[in-house]
C-alpha cells in the first residue's frame, strides 16, 4: 500500500515564490525552510511510486533555483532532484519490457510509449528496484500507466536543465 506522509501537502507552499514585497525575512529564515524541505526526503528505491520521484524532481528543482538559499542549500536541493530524475527515467518508462514474461500479455499498453507508477507482481527485484505489487488487473492504482505519472513525467523533465542553460533541448534563459 502507498504510504504518504503528511508534509506533502506543504511542499508547495514552501517552493512557490512569495508575492515580490514577501521575501523570507532572512537569510536564516530561508535556510529553515530548504533544511525543512531536505530533510522530508524520505523515498526509498524499493517502495516510491515512480510518479513521487516526478513531484520530488519539481519541487525540489525549482527550490534549487530559488536565489533567497545559500549556494549549499541549492547544492542539496539540486542533487536530491537529479537523484530523483534519475530514478524516475531509469524505473517509469521500462514496466512493460520489463514485467515477468509470463505474467500480464493481455496488458500490453495502449498507446506505445508512456509511464507507469509502480511495477508488477512478478518483475526480477533484485535486477530493478522498485514497488512490486502492481497488477493491472486490480482496479487498484498501483502499476498503471495513469494520467498523473504521464503528465508529470514531461513537467519533471522540464525542470531538469543541463549546466549548459539546456532543458528538454531547448535553451533557457537564465
Amino acid at each position: 500500500m502507498r504510504k504518504r506522509v503528511r508534509y506533502y501537502g506543504r511542499l508547495p507552499r514552501v517552493l512557490h515564490p512569495p508575492p515580490p514585497d514577501q521575501k523570507p525575512k532572512d537569510d536564516d529564515d530561508a535556510d529553515k525552510a530548504a533544511k525543512w524541505l531536505i530533510d522530508q526526503k524520505t523515498y526509498t528505491e524499493k517502495t516510491t511510486w515512480f510518479d513521487d520521484y516526478g513531484w520530488w524532481t519539481i519541487a525540489t528543482g525549482r527550490a534549487a533555483e530559488k536565489t533567497f538559499f545559500t549556494e549549499s542549500k541549492q547544492k542539496q536541493l539540486g542533487d536530491i532532484a537529479s537523484d530523483c530524475w534519475s530514478k524516475f527515467t531509469k524505473h517509469a518508462p521500462h514496466v512493460w519490457e520489463r514485467r515477468a514474461k509470463d505474467r500480464f500479455s493481455d496488458c500490453a499498453p495502449a498507446v506505445p510509449r508512456g509511464v507507469w507508477n509502480g511495477y508488477w507482481e512478478g518483475t526480477n527485484q533484485e535486477q530493478w528496484r522498485g514497488p512490486v505489487e502492481g497488477d493491472p488487473n486490480s482496479g487498484t492504482l498501483l502499476g498503471i500507466q495513469n494520467t498523473v505519472t504521464n503528465a508529470v513525467y514531461p513537467l519533471s523533465a522540464q525542470v531538469r536543465k543541463d549546466d549548459e542553460g539546456v532543458r528538454c533541448g531547448v535553451r533557457v534563459p537564465n
